[in-house]
């Protein structure tokens, strides 16, 4: 079982001092389902990469890997 965060961070630069949206964590089966969960989450809250925080991948509390905004997984 793997866990992927969904978070994102404020950008000032779009007038943003608070997070957009809450920080999540979810249940995924693999690394691939991992990235596309990310992207649905990117695009349902319409995120851009300055705002993209989350898409560490953990396994057993251990990070495993890191899923990056334009949906690459990148294993620890």
């Amino acid at each position: 079982m793997l866990r992927v965060k969904l978070a994102s961070v404020p950008n000032p630069d779009h007038g943003e001092w608070l997070a957009p949206v809450p920080t999540r964590y979810i249940t995924v089966q693999s690394l691939k389902e991992a990235s596309r969960k990310c992207r649905e989450y990117i695009d349902g809250f319409n995120l851009g990469s300055g705002s993209w925080a989350g898409g560490q991948v953990l396994q057993n509390r251990k990070r495993i890997a890191r899923i990056s905004y334009n949906r690459r997984i990148w294993k620890s």
